[in-house]
């Protein structure tokens, strides 16, 4: 199977739960969250605002890439959407499945926060949010750009329709 694998990432708020539901319901791709594999000691530290250890991320790191592999196994387009603090773990999916397409979602910092206040699953707080900017890492994987402002859902259709012309 020819496998379309795209890899939206970004910092929490961004909007990637969205851009990846625009993808879905116009261009027919299944959806999968990788936080929905975040082991239960992983979502208990977050809950309690705790650094998250090494070794509890490298475990949800390596759940996240064999549920990675079952799904492109499965489905034929995937989006597959994760924040993905770290480049290591962009690298390693990068290196798994070189087809993939990596999809930064970008937004500017206080519209990011105001969505975030308004989030429902997983809202850590503002003090979590801005720690989390502090670490994100600068990805070194090639990436291609959706920037997520108030313009709406026909601004990201645009950028996406221009995204998959340059796929062929």
């Amino acid at each position: 199977m020819d496998t379309q694998l795209l890899v939206v990432f970004g910092l929490p708020g961004s909007g990637k739960s969205y851009i990846s539901k625009i993808i879905k319901d116009n261009y027919g791709f299944a959806v999968y969250d990788g936080d929905d594999v975040i082991p239960f000691a992983m979502k208990k530290a977050l809950l309690n605002k705790k650094p998250i250890p090494d070794k509890l991320r490298n475990t949800f790191n390596k759940a996240m890439l064999s549920k990675l592999k079952l799904l492109t196994e499965k489905y034929s387009k995937l989006v597959f959407m994760q924040t993905l603090l770290k480049d290591e773990i962009r690298q390693k999916i990068h290196n798994l499945f070189p087809y993939g397409k990596f999809i930064f979602v970008m937004t500017n910092n206080d519209l990011r926060e105001e969505r975030y206040t308004k989030r429902i699953r997983f809202n850590l707080g503002l003090k979590y949010l801005r720690q989390t900017s502090k670490i994100f890492e600068e990805p070194s994987i090639s990436y291609i750009v959706i920037n997520n402002d108030i313009n709406g859902q026909s601004n990201i259709i645009k950028q996406l329709n221009f995204i998959f012309s340059s796929f062929a």
